[in-house]
């Protein structure tokens, strides 16, 4: 009977017993290679569409630029493209 209740004690006052969080960051910070592998398999599908959007989306955008740099040769454009990049990507990797 004693254990019973021991047990459902334990149980329902988990977090005062273990700390789960810190138990998994102490772990993860430990042994970086692993965090890497969990991100790398959860969030594959997602990396490797970021990976692949950027890559035509960069390569559309600096064609665009060079043609438009020929014809309009100021300084200022080149970064503004560079921000429109910039927030696109961020804009997708917000809506992952």
């Amino acid at each position: 009977m004693f254990f019973l209740s021991f047990l459902s004690s334990a149980l329902y006052h988990h977090q005062a017993v273990l700390d789960i969080r810190a138990l998994v960051v102490d772990e993860l910070c430990r042994d970086k290679r692993v965090l890497v592998n969990l991100f790398q398999a959860v969030g594959h599908a997602e990396l490797k569409y970021l990976c692949n959007s950027g890559l035509w989306f960069g390569a559309m955008l600096g064609l665009v630029q060079m043609v438009q740099y020929a014809l309009y040769p100021a300084k200022w454009t080149i970064p503004f493209g560079g921000l429109l990049v910039s927030a696109k990507s961020q804009l997708e990797n917000l809506s992952i």
